[in-house]
């Protein structure tokens, strides 16, 4: 997501550039898991989730 092209004050973009890389940092500590099972289920989990709150803030914003 591009969050430049949204029309956010200065706040919002600190927050939205914070979400968006928590949910990223998800994905990294999701890696060291050994169950590669457990680790690809979770991995599409964050993803789908990652899609809704990209969609949810270019809605709103």
């Amino acid at each position: 997501m591009d969050i430049k092209k949204l029309s956010l004050s200065e706040k919002n973009q600190y927050a939205v550039t914070n979400i968006l890389q928590s949910i990223d940092n998800s994905r990294t500590y999701c890696s060291y898991l050994e169950n590669g099972e457990l680790r690809y289920e979770i991995e599409e989990m964050i993803e789908k989730f990652k899609k809704k709150v990209e969609k949810k803030i270019s809605d709103n914003f």
